[in-house]
């Protein structure tokens, strides 16, 4: 399941993408339905990686967090 907007029948904006249970999994941001922006995964614990997506690709480096907190890479 997701909640975003549209512009032009495209996803465009922030998106919020969530499992069977309806928890929060990613947030993700779209420009004429490419992945552009900010990309954040989540868990019950928090935070489990974030990253940015330039022109549908991964961008510079990503950061991934164990359930403490803790960074790895």
């Amino acid at each position: 399941v997701a909640e975003g907007t549209f512009r032009q029948d495209q996803m465009h904006g922030v998106w919020r993408f969530f499992n069977e249970q309806g928890e929060l999994e990613s947030v993700r941001g779209y420009t004429k339905n490419a992945c552009e922006g900010p990309y954040v995964t989540v868990d019950a614990s928090g935070v489990t990686s974030y990253g940015r997506y330039k022109g549908s690709h991964r961008h510079d480096d990503w950061l991934h967090f164990f359930a403490t907190g803790q960074l790895y890479l």
